[in-house]
């Protein structure tokens, strides 16, 4: 995925390691690129999933406009592209490869939460 798209929509946002990017139940109305780092979606107390350069998260609660499902901290010191819902709309209307990642953002973590 091209960092380049967001880039020219967006002013990056940097977390440190440990640092909460957001909480479970919190409003979500961005969804973030991870441009470097790592990051891990925690529900309770599990590790749903580790997620790395170029992958998306946070999407969820811009689709379905219910608040954050899991907690969202940084592994290790972060770049992010945050993509409001304002701007989603506007991407995925005029990009479809981006509507395309995103579903497949979705898909990839559900089936990474869910080994079978």
């Amino acid at each position: 995925m091209s960092f380049d798209l967001y880039a020219r929509h967006v002013e990056p946002v940097r977390f440190g390691a440990g640092e909460v990017i957001f909480r479970k139940g919190d409003d979500g109305d961005v969804l973030y690129v991870i441009g470097e780092g790592e990051i891990e979606l925690v529900m309770g107390e599990h590790v749903a999933v580790r997620l790395r350069e170029g992958e998306m998260f946070g999407e969820m609660s811009i689709i379905d406009h219910e608040p954050r499902s899991a907690d969202a901290a940084a592994v290790t010191d972060v770049v992010l592209f945050p993509i409001n819902r304002g701007l989603f709309l506007v991407l995925v209307q005029d990009t479809p490869h981006f509507a395309l990642e995103v579903m497949k953002s979705l898909a990839d973590r559900v089936r990474r939460a869910n080994p079978v």
